[in-house]
């Protein structure tokens, strides 16, 4: 379980794979866009995700687990100054 700090990453591919139970934060005025997939995919259970720059990607911006019936515990936060789109 780690908590990462994102910094601006834009292109091709998924911009952050959050492995099992890791956290992410976007702080404000960071952008994470991708032109071909997610912004941000996070597999397995236990993982949160705080926005308060901005998330896109041409495939969602965020997501969260890949088995719903065994991922849990997840959670996104958007602040009022983030975007998720």
């Amino acid at each position: 379980m780690a908590l990462a700090f994102a910094i601006n990453s834009t292109g091709a591919g998924v911009r952050y794979n959050l492995a099992d139970g890791d956290d992410l934060f976007v702080a404000a005025g960071i952008e994470i866009g991708s032109t071909d997939s997610l912004g941000i995919f996070a597999i397995g259970s236990f993982q949160e995700i705080t926005v308060a720059g901005q998330v896109a990607g041409s495939g969602g911006g965020i997501l969260l687990g890949n088995q719903p019936d065994a991922d849990f515990g997840n959670r996104v936060v958007v602040t009022s100054t983030g975007v998720v789109s």
